[in-house]
């Protein structure tokens, strides 16, 4: 079965998902490709969770150079906290990207975009 769309966006991290939803937005069919959760790389397994770790390691050494100065804080990092946190934020990722998709009326598919233009990697 052959479908056809007026854009076909590969990737679903923050550009691809400004621009589904914008072409979208413009009335055209659209359709997301992504062979990862959707979401990104960004949301997902760079920039955002890097920034829960790089906070808490600031807020660390901040205090550390406070107490230089006759502030002492009790600092320290709970990392299973830490990492709860973090994974909350990232596994709400997909669902979200998936909902407003939905809502917008994306078609999304779960592949590789090389097969989805027909060509097979392999």
């Amino acid at each position: 079965m052959t479908r056809e769309f007026d854009v076909l966006v590969i990737g679903t991290g923050t550009s691809g998902y400004t621009l589904a939803l914008a072409c979208r937005a413009a009335e055209r069919s659209v359709a997301v490709v992504d062979n990862r959760p959707y979401g990104g790389t960004c949301a997902m397994r760079g920039c955002q969770p890097k920034k829960y770790l790089v906070a808490a390691a600031e807020v660390v050494e901040l205090a550390h150079h406070m107490s230089t100065i006759g502030i002492h804080p009790v600092t320290g990092i709970d990392w299973t906290a830490l990492m709860r946190s973090k994974t909350a934020f990232t596994s709400a990722v997909p669902g979200r990207t998936e909902h407003d998709f939905q809502e917008a009326g994306i078609e999304m598919l779960w592949h590789l975009a090389v097969r989805v233009a027909g060509r097979d990697p392999g």
